[in-house]
C-alpha cells in the first residue's frame, strides 16, 4: 500500500494531528500513518523568512490540506500554486471558499478527523520510475555510519542497492529507516533514513539526490515555463528563485525565440530533463509559474 505526502501551509494544528513532529528547517517534518501506509506531512516554517520551504512543500506533496477558517494572502498563494501545480486541494468545511478558486482548481471539502481516511482516495497512482530520493540532510551517527534524511519522489529503493549521488560517487545502501522502523524497501513517498556506504555525510547538500543514475548539478537548463494567470512575470528577462524539490538557486530567466526560457542558476542544482520546478518572485503571487525541463548544463 502507498505512503503519502501531503503539505499543511496553514494550520499547525491539523498538521499536529496527523502526525509526530519531527525534524525543522524551512519545513516541518510530521510522521503519521494512514490506512495505507506511512504519511508524511510537510509544514512549511517561517515562510516570512524561508518562503522557499512553502514551495518545496508544495511540489513534493501528493495533496494539499488547507485550513478555511481565515481565508487570507497565504491561502490565496496556495490556491494559485495549485492550481499551477495540478495538485488537489483537500479543504475543511469551515468556510465556504468555492467563489475564491476559479474553475480548474481541484478540490474537496473533507472534514478534519476523516483526513487520514480519505487521503489515499485522493493521492493519484504513482507511476512505476526509477528510484530518486531528495535528501535534506545528512550525520554521522556512532557505531552506525553516515545517515541520510529524504524523501523517496519516484520509484522503490532496497537494501544493499547501489544509487549514484550527484556528485558522481557511487553510494551503497547498508540499511533502511522509515518512522524509526528498520526496513528492507521503500517505496516513493516515504520519508527515509538511508545508512549509507560509500560517501560521507559531510559530502552531503541539503537538495542532492541519490538516484539510480547520476543527477548532476546544473549552472543553467532550458526548459519550458507555464505562468499563473494571475501573474505578471512575463518580461522577456526576469530575475527570480527557482525550487526543485529540497533545492533552491537564484534564477536569471531569459526568453528564447522558439519560446522556451534558458534559466542561468546562480547555486549549482540537481536537475534533470522532465523534471518541474516552481519559479518565486517578489510580487504576488510569489509562486508566479512552473517549467519543466526540456535540458540541462551540467557540471
Amino acid at each position: 500500500m502507498p505512503d503519502i505526502i501531503v503539505a499543511v501551509p496553514n494550520s499547525e494544528s491539523i498538521a499536529e494531528s496527523l502526525g509526530k513532529k519531527g525534524a525543522s528547517n524551512g519545513i516541518t517534518f510530521y510522521n503519521g500513518r494512514t490506512s495505507s501506509g506511512n504519511l508524511v506531512v510537510l509544514a512549511p516554517s517561517d515562510i516570512s523568512s524561508k518562503y522557499y520551504g512553502l514551495a518545496e512543500a508544495l511540489a513534493l506533496a501528493d495533496a494539499i490540506i488547507l485550513d478555511t477558517k481565515n481565508p487570507d494572502a497565504l491561502f490565496g498563494e496556495v490556491v494559485a500554486a495549485a492550481e499551477l501545480l495540478g495538485k488537489t486541494l483537500l479543504l475543511t468545511p469551515d468556510s465556504d471558499v468555492s467563489k475564491l478558486l476559479g474553475g480548474s482548481v481541484k478540490y474537496k471539502v473533507i472534514d478534519p478527523q476523516r483526513i487520514r481516511d480519505e487521503l489515499p482516495s485522493v493521492v493519484p497512482a504513482r507511476l512505476q520510475e526509477s528510484p530518486r530520493v531528495v535528501l535534506d540532510r545528512a550525520f554521522s551517527v556512532k557505531g552506525v555510519g553516515d545517515v541520510a534524511l529524504g524523501v523517496i519522489v519516484s520509484g522503490k529503493v532496497k537494501v544493499h542497492d547501489v544509487l549514484m549521488h550527484s556528485s558522481g560517487r557511487e553510494v551503497t545502501v547498508r540499511s533502511l529507516q522509515a518512522q524509526d522502523v528498520d526496513i528492507k524497501e521503500a517505496e516513493a513517498g516515504t520519508r527515509i533514513g538511508i545508512n549509507m556506504k560509500g560517501i560521507d555525510s559531510d559530502s552531503i547538500k541539503k537538495g542532492d539526490i541519490l538516484a539510480s543514475s547520476r543527477v548532476p548539478y546544473a549552472d543553467s537548463i532550458n526548459a519550458e515555463i507555464t505562468f499563473s494567470r494571475f501573474s505578471k512575470e512575463k518580461a522577456e528577462k526576469m530575475r527570480c528563485s527557482l525550487v526543485y524539490a529540497f533545492s533552491v538557486s537564484e534564477a536569471e530567466v531569459d526568453e528564447q525565440p522558439d519560446g522556451s526560457y534558458n534559466i542561468s542558476l546562480k547555486r549549482q542544482t540537481p536537475i534533470s530533463a522532465g523534471d518541474r520546478f516552481i519559479l518565486i518572485g517578489e510580487r504576488m503571487p510569489r509562486m508566479f509559474a512552473v517549467g519543466t525541463v526540456k535540458s540541462v548544463m551540467a557540471k
